[in-house]
């Protein structure tokens, strides 16, 4: 409409408009000079909008992120962060118990348990939006009932996996909408784990002498009862619980099989309808909408492996769409889950905790609803915290005093990829037995997210990226550089107007100080109003400091410094 203003009409009222409006603006004068915008080329130099900046990008090594000064919000605390890249999670763990990382959600649940009485580490768990679960295969006969399908379910002990698997970082999931979700059934729980329901189902189909393996076969019939489940490769949480679920069934007298196989050969093995059963993850989304995955029009359910169909269901779903009273149309999403939880056509496993471990000094929200990076904003390390730069670090125990560093981290998503998905841990839990039968590998497979893949299978094919050659960085200087540190500081005042008003909050004053210890020049670079971004630029220009360093020798340099009202 204007400069500033943007106007969305519908084709028809659903109840997450919204949300729908919540499109990424993208900046014109980058894309239009590009002769086609599948090329990759703003993927490898994006414009962002964000709080930070790409600096340099080094693909399958780091990415760093510099502050965006024209960010809405004002400029970040942060002078830089960087992202690493590590191959697999032994290598990331030591990194972290060195202090070369600053903040990861990608240890497994076992290594982050590791680091519990690391008196330098905190772990923040965050609720996990992604569900692990076993799909059956409804055209085979053995699933086609939902009784016997429930039977599965039951004999399968999700509360093991948790403790195991998960080492207690996870909830039970019970069905296609989690806890985090407003239209979450309360009243709903996990079948009960009974053993004893699997065998009298599979007895009232002839399946009740056990050979001398303990497995069930039919009278004047040789061949056991037998199922195989599929998983795609990487995944190695689902990987730990299909091994358990491969014993808990064989306590059962069922033998099963495990088939791990690469990303393209699972998504078309699903597709073909070509498994038993199949262990999968899937992520939600803050809108309830499950149209993609249990929908049995074509055109509307394209995420539907299964092949699951229920009149019912449809209607439920596109009712619940269209109610504008959530009142009205949580009894709708309850009435969805349960008939979903009766037919049993997926059994639900459970819901990793997002486990981030983070460097004690780190500091930003304790707890956000949407993860560790949804706030990267909000980051900043004390001064007197600070544990200088990762490099260093990497060969020397650093001063607790030194100069701040840049904060690495470990992406959730890797750059490039579509849909931020949080991804399964890197290392395979421990201890887990290993999975059986698979050919040994002389590296192990990069981490697959199964939702990215199956999106990337039902979206038009694009040409890959363009090849970019990553710049070279720049020679490090032969000594770290260091910030300038504080002599002396200073309180500011709590304005009597911001008081009264109950504005609380940090203010960021960034200060230059020179090589000789002097305040060359101080802004403030986010501020939270009522006198306090004066008062804030006050106290900071009555410290004293000493200069900070490059190559050894006093040089200007600047530090953020921040001022907490409350």
């Amino acid at each position: 409409m204007d400069q500033f203003a943007v106007k969305f009409k519908f084709n028809r009222v659903y109840s997450d408009e919204l949300f729908d409006t919540g499109i990424f603006v993208l900046p014109k004068h980058a894309l239009e000079a590009l002769p086609d915008l599948r090329s990759g080329g703003f993927d490898a130099a994006p414009v962002t909008s964000g709080p930070f900046a790409l600096e340099q990008w080094s693909r399958g090594s780091s990415l760093s992120l510099v502050p965006n000064a024209s960010f809405y919000k004002g400029r970040p605390a942060l002078d830089r962060i960087e992202f690493r890249f590590f191959g697999d999670g032994a290598a990331l763990m030591d990194a972290v118990k060195r202090g070369g990382v600053d903040v990861t959600s990608d240890l497994s649940p076992a290594d982050a348990g590791r680091l519990s009485g690391d008196g330098n580490i905190k772990i923040i768990d965050y609720p996990g939006w992604t569900y692990t679960y076993i799909g059956w295969n409804l055209k085979n006969p053995m699933f086609s009932g939902a009784e016997m399908r429930r039977a599965f379910a039951m004999a399968i002990d999700n509360s093991e996996m948790i403790r195991q698997v998960l080492h207690s970082k996870g909830q039970p999931a019970a069905g296609p909408l989690l806890p985090t979700s407003w239209a979450y059934d309360e009243q709903q729980t996990p079948l009960p784990h009974d053993p004893g329901k699997l065998r009298q189902a599979l007895a009232q189909q002839g399946w009740r002498e056990k050979n001398r393996d303990g497995y069930l076969y039919r009278q004047n019939q040789r061949q056991p009862l037998e199922i195989t489940i599929l998983l795609a490769q990487g995944q190695p949480l689902q990987e730990a619980a299909a091994v358990m679920v491969q014993r808990q069934l064989r306590d059962a007298g069922v033998k099963v099989n495990l088939a791990v196989v690469d990303a393209v050969t699972f998504i078309q093995r699903v597709k073909e309808g070509r498994y038993d059963a199949m262990m999968f993850s899937w992520k939600n989304d803050y809108k309830v909408d499950p149209t993609a995955v249990w929908h049995s029009q074509p055109e509307k359910g394209r995420f539907n492996l299964l092949g699951y169909a229920n009149p019912e269901v449809d209607q439920l779903i596109d009712q619940g769409l269209a109610t504008l009273s959530r009142r009205k149309a949580k009894e709708l999403w309850v009435r969805f889950q349960r008939i979903i939880t009766e037919e049993q056509p997926t059994t639900y496993l459970f819901v990793p905790d997002v486990v981030t471990v983070a460097y004690k000094g780190f500091r930003g929200p304790d707890r956000d609803e949407r993860g560790p990076l949804a706030s990267m904003d909000e980051w900043w390390i004390p001064s007197a915290e600070r544990r200088g730069t990762v490099l260093a670090a990497a060969t020397a125990e650093p001063s607790p005093t030194a100069a701040p560093a840049p904060v690495a981290v470990t992406p959730a998503v890797t750059p490039g990829t579509s849909a931020p998905v949080t991804p399964a841990p890197r290392a395979t839990p421990s201890p887990t037995p290993a999975v059986q039968p698979r050919a040994a590998a002389t590296t192990p497979p990069a981490p697959v997210n199964p939702q990215d893949i199956l999106a990337a299978a039902t979206s038009p094919s694009t040409p890959p990226p363009a090849a970019t050659t990553a710049p070279e960085p720049a020679a490090e200087p032969q000594i770290a550089p260091t910030e300038p540190e504080v002599v002396k500081g200073a309180t500011p005042s709590y304005p009597d107007m911001a008081r009264k008003a109950k504005i609380t909050g940090r203010v960021f004053v960034r200060v230059m100080v020179g090589a000789d210890g002097s305040i060359r020049n101080a802004e403030v670079v986010r501020g939270i109003g009522g006198g306090c971004d004066e008062a804030a630029l006050e106290a900071a220009q009555k410290m004293t400091f000493r200069p900070g360093t490059v190559n050894g020798k006093p040089a200007d340099r600047p530090i953020t410094i921040p001022f907490t009202f409350r």
